[in-house]
């Protein structure tokens, strides 16, 4: 299914009213980079303002690798993942770290293939996510998690970390 197709069963799902055939479809059919970043947008919905400061750090490190793509990014995620104060964004931070391809694991360029299972990492995470909501709410989380998902998978990718403006001198 590619991001088109995906595109058009999410709207389907969010119609019918039937979110977790379009988590399911969305953590099988999207790419690592846009599965990552949806996991980011939906904790950033349902943490705002402010995620809890250990989740945040998790988050810091999955965003800063959707914008640069690199082993560095994952050896941090794999080590913040298996840290004691590792909460529901571990299952983010895996969702990185095996993201597929070679992941070196020292500087002796020893590296170890990793499977793709980012959709099922971070379908944990989205699961986990919508499991920390009241009941009531849990309806509506998930309904504005596939519009995310729409949004991840239709709109270009980040491709910078944002910055602040350089103040100017008057």
């Amino acid at each position: 299914m590619n991001l088109n197709n995906l595109d058009e069963f999410l709207a389907a799902q969010i119609e019918a009213r039937t979110p977790s055939e379009g988590i399911d479809a969305m953590c099988k059919h999207a790419p690592a980079n846009r599965l990552v970043w949806w996991g980011c947008l939906s904790a950033w919905s349902i943490w705002r303002p402010t995620p809890p400061p250990h989740e945040d750090a998790a988050l810091a490190i999955a965003a800063r690798w959707v914008f640069q793509p690199g082993d560095d990014l994952r050896r941090a995620a794999a080590l913040q993942a298996k840290a004691d104060t590792a909460g529901l964004c571990k299952w983010l931070l895996q969702a990185v770290q095996y993201s597929g391809g070679q992941l070196k694991i020292d500087d002796g360029g020893i590296a170890l293939p990793t499977p793709d299972v980012s959709g099922a990492y971070t379908k944990g995470f989205i699961h986990n996510l919508l499991a920390v909501n009241p009941p009531v709410e849990r309806a509506t989380a998930s309904q504005n998690f596939l519009q995310l998902a729409r949004q991840a998978i239709t709109r270009p990718m980040p491709t910078a970390e944002p910055t602040q403006p350089t103040p100017q001198l008057v």
